[in-house]
């Protein structure tokens, strides 16, 4: 879309940081996007401190919009900014964004129409001596960015992550917004929504901004990592085709954690097993302490994994609920599939992926059969773009091989 006519209104919740959210509003004022275009919603959910009066006394060089809500999670102030803005682009951010001066703009240029819902760049910002902690977060959030920037990546409902994205309002209004039952994942939620109206999911990495996290620490990850087991109860019942990695590498492992005996203490002993997890997480500082990196990131792993079984048990309340959690073969619509012939040419192909946009393909070099590329629910629908990616990754040992048997067969005998 053109940055120079189009409106744009970036929506902000903020939660008792009030320091944070007076620095924002004050990076947003040195925008290289036209002030005159560019409205800023900021929702106060549930806030004790003086953030209201602080938005009730701020002059903004653009449009400045505020209110208050009550809710559990950022969803309900979300939503309500959303049914506030007057935009034609919606920009989320989190509070705790700085973002850069050109976040605006890269933002409102990256979008193609109005099915387009951008990704910006947020990289975890840190100083100091951070710990093992802090560098471990960085590093999952640039290698999940670094996965989105790649050429041909087809993207999941888990890569929407609401501190920083933007979509189209008609598509957010169609969407019907955040749901707000959850008190996370709710990013991951409308993605599965927004997927599922054939959204084109795009990351941007000059939409940057500064991930000024100053809260979360290892206790309130773990404490995080709890309620994430028990908002996927609620998010597999919501969307039952999705699945997510856990249940994945579980499945793949035959569900060996349930025959564990720590699963057993978890299920019948569950304060025991709180604090034999207590003890891990005292030996992951020791660990630190000592440069045992390697040691100290198998135990994060450990106890992470377990305080989102904690969550698992605390919805399902049974083992047997837990093993038909994981091991849920839902129905699944009938769904659109379609044969593709790479000798009809690598552009032919793309063309007609793009065209039809199936679930599901199968790909043939003439009368070969390359491979099956099974209906993957929650990720968007392959279009050429995935083509060459899936060719030179995902198959690419059957495709040489038949590459190799088409050569053979073709070339003439001495």
């Amino acid at each position: 879309m053109n940055p120079a006519v189009t409106t744009i209104s970036i929506i902000i919740p903020t939660h008792n940081r009030a320091a944070s959210a007076r620095r924002l509003l004050d990076k947003l004022a040195h925008q290289t996007y036209s002030m005159a275009l560019m409205e800023v919603i900021m929702v106060a959910n549930d806030c004790k401190d003086d953030t209201v009066a602080m938005l009730q006394q701020y002059k903004a060089p653009y449009t400045l919009k505020y209110a208050e809500t009550n809710g559990t999670g950022p969803a309900v102030p979300r939503n309500k900014g959303a049914s506030m803005a007057e935009g034609a682009i919606l920009i989320f951010l989190d509070d705790d964004v700085d973002p850069s001066e050109q976040l605006a703009e890269a933002h409102v240029g990256a979008h193609d129409n109005d099915t387009t819902v951008v990704i910006g760049y947020l990289p975890l910002a840190v100083s100091g001596n951070p710990g093992y902690y802090r560098l471990s977060l960085k590093m999952w959030w640039e290698n999940k960015f670094r996965e989105m920037s790649k050429p041909g990546y087809r993207f999941g409902y888990e890569d929407l992550l609401s501190g920083n994205f933007s979509t189209s309002a008609d598509l957010f209004r169609r969407s019907s917004g955040f749901i707000t039952t959850l008190s996370c994942r709710d990013d991951y939620e409308l993605g599965v929504r927004l997927l599922n109206l054939q959204a084109n999911f795009k990351f941007c990495k000059e939409a940057a901004g500064l991930h000024r996290d100053e809260v979360t620490d290892l206790n309130r990850s773990l404490k995080r990592k709890r309620e994430e087991g028990r908002m996927d109860t609620k998010l597999w019942n919501l969307h039952p085709r999705i699945t997510n990695s856990l249940q994945k590498n579980y499945r793949e492992n035959r569900f060996n954690f349930l025959h564990s005996r720590r699963a057993w203490f978890m299920m019948n002993y569950p304060r025991v097993s709180d604090k034999f997890a207590g003890l891990l997480k005292s030996w992951m500082k020791i660990a630190e302490r000592l440069s045992m990196r390697w040691r100290w990131h198998r135990l994060s792993y450990r106890l992470h994994t377990y305080w989102y079984y904690r969550g698992l048990m605390d919805a399902l309340g049974s083992r047997d609920n837990l093993v038909r959690y994981f091991s849920h073969e839902p129905f699944i619509r009938e769904i659109k599939k379609l044969d593709i012939d790479l000798e009809k040419g690598l552009a032919a192909a793309e063309n007609l992926l793009d065209d039809e946009r199936p679930e599901a393909i199968t790909i043939w070099l003439g009368p070969e059969k390359i491979a099956d590329l099974p209906y993957e629910p929650g990720m968007e629908r392959l279009k050429g773009a995935h083509l060459r990616a899936i060719l030179a990754t995902t198959v690419s040992e059957p495709m040489t091989t038949a590459l190799v048997m088409q050569t053979l067969k073709t070339k003439p005998a001495r």
